[in-house]
């Protein structure tokens, strides 16, 4: 049985229907009642194991007017391990401001034979409460050496009546240093003070996390409340709302929002062009498959799109088991790295690069990088380095897969062919994650391998410019779900995490077989592959997005993004959104796998397919992944307060059956200008009566109320 995780998001994705709502996040004092089960109660809860039995996670009644969430089999039937997480890297709690106490509280009972944690986690360090097999022990730093200290005498001579199986309410307080082996804390019980002690030393998480974890055991646990008070509840400036010049505000969250009334919001699908697939596996090495295992980028210079994308060879027809690459044996169903060009994203070419030997000749577009198996190879262009010879940066998981020992079909000159690559090290045969640097994205210098854990999806790599750091995204050891790894310098990364998964709203068997990611206007905005491995066995796109590249959140309630094609089409099975938004005047342009039939799984184990995989090209209006519509009756978008740029104020806005008007307003809601009603369809439509709004009224800070009629909003800027 695997873990039960329910991650506390910032806060949780809008509905569809949006009247009279007003956006909130999740702040930095906070409490949660385990009065329903969290994932229904509030959006902001994530249930993220499927297999976990439903019968073994209840709501019951605790004394009058209150419940509570049990955990676990009341038989002690089963053992496992059920976890809730509020954790960092989904949450806006950052528990590490030196000086201040932080403190949590939960009130809980456990009846639990293994391990009952209750801890904190922030960089370095961290406090640990574990009150399994009815004791009360705290992991802490006594001397140079971490040790798990029963303390269950300690709190009985406070509380003479204590017990595990009651509740209790439980502080762990912890005030920062900024010195990880020395971090004052204490424990509270029912508000009194049982003892104060130095948090343990651990491995350095990215994310700090808050965890009420049941593991290795059997019995349950039962949960009343969560508190949490940290940063003194001070807003954290990545919470405040900030409007950049230049940078379009879209509608794919509400962080932006104060109040939406009588919209609902659409997530727009794009659209197929007539002549997919656009790229095909026509020649020996990519006749198996051509996939999105890649990137598609947009040089601005050259006015070329650039593609790296996935491809396999076809068996050799003489039944050999093996065929030549680089100059030694691979497997026939290996992955390599090709490349192609071209003007306009529909009509390819793929240059001869001389680099790669396949099957004893370089006349090919192969490139050769990795060291054997190159698989989901993201490409980043980074002219933030100012190593020129780093211009462009790989990450990738690559690993040596060695051939069958078997002479079928393989003559005396074949016979001479090495069977592994030259001085491959035991570390690099067993393969992880590898990054590599080039000038040009042609000529490329491996590196790696740079992490162990093995990632077989795509992969993303990015640069976040505000914290100046590089994010590597993959599965990294987490399964089919979406893991992230940071690093400053691209070459040493940080251990793996989990940052989103699937709940058991996607559905029995819902999985996220990877999902490409990129930067549009100031957001990471992931199209992750939805698998529905325990229904149809299909894979489509859906829509993620983070303000920080770490808290990630649905979109649209999980709307689809890109759905499969009809029956019998080349992509009836798996529409899968490759890495890569590129804007070329006001049109985005994304490349997708084309698979037709489902995946193999234990409801398909063998399929057929009539085409084999192949690249498609899909494009959608500029800003155009979500909007904000009004019928008839008028719908009223009222944004957070916001320091207005100094520049013009523009709206991406399709109004050709209504209208749409402007109002901008003081911190007390009186407007101090208005716009005339807007008509028609404008991806850049310049708001000429409340212009240079930073001066109007010499106000510093704003709001815009956008009312709509029978109009769609798809995004604001100012320039």
């Amino acid at each position: 049985m695997r873990n039960l995780v329910m991650v506390l998001m910032m806060c949780g994705a809008a509905g569809p229907a949006l009247a009279e709502q007003s956006a909130t996040d999740v702040g930095n004092t906070g409490r949660f009642e385990f009065d329903g089960l969290p994932h229904l109660v509030s959006p902001g809860w994530n249930l993220d194991n499927l297999e976990y039995p439903a019968e073994a996670i209840t709501i019951e009644t605790i004394g009058d007017n209150n419940r509570g969430l049990r955990i676990g089999r009341p038989d002690a039937s089963q053992a496992g391990r059920y976890t809730i997480t509020l954790r960092g890297s989904t949450h806006d709690w950052e528990p590490t401001e030196v000086g201040t106490t932080h403190s949590i509280t939960v009130r809980l009972a456990a009846k639990y034979s293994g391990s009952a944690f209750v801890g904190v986690s922030i960089p370095g360090g961290g406090a640990l409460l574990d009150l399994g097999g009815g004791n009360c022990t705290l992991w802490q730093r006594v001397g140079d050496s971490d040790q798990r200290v029963s303390e269950t005498a300690l709190v009985r001579q406070t509380l003479a009546d204590w017990r595990a199986d009651a509740l209790h309410s439980y502080t762990l307080e912890w005030t920062p240093t900024g010195k990880p082996h020395d971090l004052p804390c204490r424990l509270l019980i029912d508000g009194k003070l049982i003892k104060t002690f130095r948090g343990h030393l651990r491995a350095t998480p990215f994310d700090p996390t808050l965890e009420i974890s049941f593991e290795n055991g059997t019995g349950t646990g039962l949960l009343d409340s969560v508190a949490w008070n940290i940063n003194g509840g001070r807003t954290k400036p990545s919470q405040q709302f900030v409007v950049e010049r230049g940078v379009r505000q879209l509608f794919l969250d509400d962080f932006g929002v104060e109040r939406l009334t009588g919209l609902t919001r659409e997530l727009h699908q794009p659209q197929r062009h007539p002549g997919n697939p656009v790229l095909r596996g026509e020649h020996p090495w990519e006749k198996s498959s051509a996939s999105v295992y890649g990137t598609m980028l947009y040089d601005a210079a050259s006015k070329k799109f650039r593609l790296w994308y996935l491809c396999s060879p076809e068996p050799p027809k003489s039944g050999r088991k093996w065929v030549e690459v680089g100059g030694y044996r691979r497997v026939t169903n290996c992955t390599l790295l090709a490349y192609a060009e071209s003007d306009d994203a529909i009509h390819w070419t793929k240059p001869e690069l001389g680099q790669l030997s396949f099957e004893g000749s370089k006349q090919n577009n192969l490139i050769e990088i990795g060291i054997d198996n190159p698989e989901g190879v993201g490409v980043l262009f980074d002219p933030h380095d100012d190593d020129a010879a780093r211009r462009y940066k790989a990450f990738f998981w690559d690993r040596r897969l060695a051939p069958p020992d078997d002479a079928t079909g393989v003559d005396e000159t074949l016979a001479k062919v090495p069977v592994d690559p030259p001085g491959l090290t035991d570390a690099q045969r067993a393969g992880g994650m590898w990054v590599a640097f080039s000038p040009d994205g042609l000529r490329w210098t491996t590196h790696g391998p740079v992490l162990p854990q093995g990632s077989d999806t795509t992969h993303t790599i990015l640069f976040d410019t505000r914290r100046k750091m590089y994010l590597g995204y993959g599965r990294m050891g987490f399964g089919r779900t979406v893991a992230l790894t940071e690093s400053s310098d691209a070459l040493r990364w940080s251990e793996p995490r989990r940052v989103l998964a699937c709940d058991v709203a996607d559905g029995p068997g819902g999985q996220i077989y990877g999902m490409p990611t990129d930067l549009y206007e100031g957001l990471f905005l992931g199209m992750f592959w939805m698998y529905r491995e325990g229904t149809d066995a299909k894979i489509d796109t859906q829509l993620a997005v983070s303000r920080d590249g770490r808290r990630w959140r649905r979109v649209a309630e999980r709307q689809t993004f890109i759905a499969n094609a009809p029956e019998g089409s080349w992509d009836d099975g798996m529409s899968r959104a490759g890495r890569g938004i590129n804007v070329v005047g006001d049109t985005i342009y994304l490349h997708y796998s084309m698979v037709n039939g489902p995946h193999r799984s234990p409801q398909f184990p063998q399929v057929e397919r009539k085409f084999p995989g192949a690249i498609g090209l899909v494009t959608l209006r500029r800003d155009g992944f979500v909007s904000l519509n009004a019928g008839p009756d008028p719908g009223q978008l009222t944004t957070k307060s916001f320091t207005s740029p100094p520049g013009k104020l523009f709206l991406n806005v399709d109004a050709r059956g209504g209208d749409c008007q402007v109002e901008a307003l003081d911190s007390n809601g009186a407007v101090l200008a208005k716009s005339q009603p807007v008509a028609g369809d404008h991806r850049r439509m310049e708001i000429d009566d409340i212009a240079h709004l930073g001066k109007v009224a010499g106000q510093s800070s704003i709001q815009l109320r956008i009312t709509l009629r029978s109009a769609k909003l798809f995004s604001y800027w100012f320039e």
